[in-house]
């Protein structure tokens, strides 16, 4: 997609990587971004801690 097409910048804002080498202002603009075009977590609270206790059992 061209990179002035909004959905090109949308999908751009949700997979950059935030890193420390970035100026405080970028690092807030992106993290602004992510939250603003994030998408729904539509899991049921069960299925939260299901994914998230699957997640701590496989670090051990």
């Amino acid at each position: 997609l061209n990179k002035d097409i909004q959905l090109s910048k949308i999908m751009f804002y949700r997979s950059v990587e935030l890193t420390d080498d970035m100026t405080k202002n970028e690092h807030k603009f992106y993290r602004d971004m992510k939250r603003l075009y994030a998408l729904e977590d539509m899991r049921s609270e069960e299925e939260k801690e299901q994914d998230f206790n699957d997640c701590l059992a496989g670090m051990f």
